[in-house]
């Protein structure tokens, strides 16, 4: 993390306005803290010389029974302007090598426009995303629960485990 708090923030243009790498990070942990998500486990990387950035963090809330799922949510910021910032969350997150990610929960903003209003908009996303996660469980929560309850014969697992090989699940 002090890696990524060292990167210096290029200096804006006339239509693009850079935010640090740690700014986004404090933004979200912010959010999370206002909006009593616990961080469990973070990690935080950078590329192409500091101008890419990309955290997860895996996040428990104190209104949702944690069970044995976690949350993961994703959040990535380039100075190279290769890609807005941009938040991602839900049980399963995928991160390619070039670091476009998906999850059951995508937003960003591009670093275009006045920077303040810039700011507002990004903390807006963060809030945004926040907001669809429990949504996102209960979903989520109703169909593993009756994946549990559902009882299967031997010769339904066998073709259900055959349907996936084909499938090359």
């Amino acid at each position: 993390f002090d890696e990524v708090c060292a990167v210096e923030t290029p200096q804006a243009t006339e239509t693009w306005r850079p935010i640090s790498h740690s700014y986004l990070i404090d933004r979200v942990r912010s959010h999370l803290d206002d909006n009593g998500y616990d961080i469990v486990a973070e990690n935080h990387n950078l590329a192409r010389f500091g101008q890419r950035y990309f955290g997860l963090f895996q996040v428990n809330n104190k209104d949702r029974e944690q069970g044995d799922r976690g949350t993961i949510l994703g959040l990535r910021n380039a100075h190279d302007k290769c890609f807005p910032a941009g938040l991602c969350a839900g049980d399963a997150p995928f991160v390619c090598d070039n670091l476009i990610f998906s999850n059951e929960i995508v937003v960003g903003r591009k670093h275009t426009g006045e920077l303040d209003h810039l700011l507002k908009e990004i903390s807006g996303k963060i809030t945004e995303a926040l907001g669809k996660l429990f949504t996102m469980w209960n979903t989520q929560d109703n169909r593993v629960n009756a994946y549990k309850e559902r009882e299967i014969s031997n010769s339904e697992a066998n073709d259900l485990i055959i349907k996936a090989y084909q499938a090359k699940a």
